[in-house]
């Protein structure tokens, strides 16, 4: 699902046009968790505690909304104590005064608030950080969880609540609190990580990484041969394979050191992910370069919900990495041999999610990679049907089916064309189209059609060519044309969008030549004589099995073989090698055998063997 969240004005009960309105530039996941122990909400996410205990050191992320208070003349606390009372308990207080800020530790001997330690204001306080962003006040801090002062609570050993508060400043003193809430219940800091970094080296490459609490610490260091105008990445990508990938690269440009943060889709020089704001996500930058070692250490935001293309990194990912020169501007050339790749996922800290269930929105290409690149998966058992030089795989996902369309022998890679239908029927005419073709320009285009009977099908819905699908991806390598995509089941809406989700159809399968209006009159096609169920995988049979099922790839490689009365053919994907055969009909031995089973209603049996020697 994408979140879209708006506001506006009402009139009685009538809601009128928003004033405002945003969405998610990405699909935004909703993994099940468990109760999650690290977030407490103290009045209705006005006022939060967000923390994560290392073992040695909590994290505190603490954000208040400050309504009755001047946000620069404000502090904010959060407090642990043994009672669900202010007295007696330890305090870190978060000061903003004009653009001064201050993080400091304090004690409530009663009801007064004075420093745990006159001597050392920050104790047990690290990493410290104030800001404020419209009335939103937040502090983030690193707090040692014990220390020798007998005053100081040990979050380890003790049964703490945590109390929230914010108010006036009087200089830089501390006014009477104008809000305080308190957690109802002791809350726990359990240890959710050891705080050491896990590394991976890889060639020149090495990098180390370690989970905060809405942020993965990195550093990333190259072995380089320049000193000045160069570059180096690493990228978090779903696959071991370049393209579709958000990469972070460190560059030294005219000795200024500049860190970005780029989408990656293929074979081309990567895009910012936001023009304006190169680095976004990326905090805490701090590079150098030391006897040929370029080093870069970054803070990198988990989930940016409103950038394109930014990953999740609560799912896995694999890592790329590549180096190559700039010019006097940073523009990176290329890498040329420069790059590797992990061959394994790496989890990142947080939920762990699979890659092949990421749900990933993939823009049409304005180009069409000449390459062996594949589209996405299918994440749960598909459903298959093949038919000559067409291959549909499909599986379900909610309210969506997610297909993969395969074409053979295609012929060109421009002004062609491959088209699957659903039918009532298993002859051409009333039929809901899926037509994928490269125009001349290399631009592939994927539209829904209608296809009345004996005359050029016309779009679905002339107001969008491509209603009701998205994830699509189109390439073509080597004569097969490859076409993912995902499709809402069902639109009452709109006029021979055919019902996936209630009822069966027929396959019907063409291909032919097209132009940049449109698909010309189809030169081959297939139709099939077995309805199906869409809302069922597999080949609509049970089977029974204890194998964790592995995802349905497209195509890879293809082959055939005929043997005198026999033939077979197969295509091999990541995972399956998918076979069909029958009888050959070269032998006068064959065609006899066929007309006598026909003549008889003999059952037969045909048997396929894969052998070390052509012996049984």
């Amino acid at each position: 699902l994408f979140v879209i969240s708006g506001y506006g004005s009402f009139s009685g009960d009538e809601i009128l046009v928003h004033q405002l309105i945003k969405e998610s530039k990405n699909v935004v996941p909703f993994p099940v968790t468990p109760n999650c122990q690290d977030y407490t909400t103290l009045d209705n996410d006005k006022m939060s505690v967000k923390f994560k205990n290392y073992g040695s050191q909590t994290e505190f992320i603490a954000t208040a909304l400050i309504e009755k208070v001047n946000i620069n003349s404000a502090y904010i606390a959060v407090g642990l104590n043994l009672n669900r009372i202010m007295s007696g308990a330890s305090e870190v207080v978060c000061k903003k005064s004009g653009s001064q800020t201050f993080v400091e530790h304090y004690y409530n001997d009663g009801l007064n608030p004075i420093y745990l330690d006159d001597t050392n204001r920050t104790i047990g306080i690290n990493k410290a950080s104030v800001t404020a962003s419209g009335n939103y006040l937040t502090c983030r801090f690193y707090r040692d969880n014990s220390n020798s002062n007998s005053r100081y609570l040990n979050i380890n050993t003790e049964a703490l609540f945590v109390l929230f508060a914010y108010g006036s400043l009087s200089g830089q003193n501390l006014a009477k609190h104008s809000i305080v809430k308190e957690s109802k219940n002791v809350v726990p800091f359990t240890v959710t990580s050891n705080d050491t970094f896990q590394s991976y080296i890889l060639g020149d490459y090495t990098i180390k990484w370690i989970e905060r609490t809405d942020e993965i610490d990195f550093v990333f260091t190259t072995r380089v041969t320049l000193s000045n105008n160069l570059w180096t990445s690493f990228a978090l990508s779903n696959d071991p394979i370049m393209g579709d990938d958000n990469a972070i690269v460190c560059k030294i440009v005219n000795s200024n050191i500049i860190v970005e943060h780029y989408y990656n889709s293929g074979k081309f020089r990567p895009n910012l992910l936001n023009e304006l704001e190169p680095s976004i996500g990326l905090t805490n930058v701090n590079c150098e370069l030391n006897s040929g070692n370029f080093t870069c250490s970054l803070s990198r935001k988990k989930v940016q919900p409103d950038i394109l293309n930014y990953f999740d990194t609560r799912y896995k990912y694999y890592l790329l990495f590549a180096q190559g020169p700039t010019d006097d501007n940073g523009l990176m050339a290329s890498h040329v041999a420069n790059k590797v790749s992990s061959p394994v996922s790496f989890d990142f800290g947080g939920v762990s999610l699979p890659i092949v269930t990421k749900p990933t929105i993939i823009q049409i290409p304005t180009f069409v990679t000449q390459t062996t690149n594949l589209p996405t998966t299918l994440a749960s058992t598909p459903g298959f049907f093949s038919k000559g030089d067409f291959s549909l795989f499909w599986s379900n996902e909610g309210d969506m089916t997610n297909f993969i369309f395969i074409t053979k022998n295609i012929g060109n890679s421009l002004n062609i064309y491959s088209s699957f239908a659903f039918s009532k029927d298993s002859n051409m005419g009333d039929d809901d189209v899926v037509s994928c073709r490269i125009n001349s320009q290399n631009v592939a285009i994927v539209e829904r059609l209608y296809n009345m009977g004996q005359s050029t099908p016309s779009l679905l819905y002339s107001k969008n060519p491509q209603i009701g699908l998205s994830n699509i991806l189109v390439s073509y390598s080597n004569g097969i044309l490859n076409c993912s995509f995902s499709r809402i089941k069902s639109n009452s809406s709109v006029a021979n969008y055919f019902d996936l989700q209630n009822d069966k159809f027929y396959v019907l399968f063409a291909r032919g030549t097209a132009s940049d209006s449109g698909i010309n009159q189809h030169t081959v096609r297939e139709q099939g004589t077995q309805l199906f169920d869409f809302n069922v995988g597999g080949t609509q049979t049970t089977t029974t099995s204890n194998r964790v099922r592995k995802p349905m790839t497209p195509v890879i490689a293809a082959g055939g073989f005929s043997s005198g009365d026999y033939k077979l053919s197969w295509n091999e994907t990541t995972y399956y090698t998918i076979y069909s055969g029958g009888e050959g009909a070269s032998s006068a031995k064959a065609k006899s055998l066929r007309l006598k089973r026909q003549a008889t209603g003999a059952d037969k049996y045909l048997a396929y063997g894969l052998s070390l020697d052509k012996s049984m």
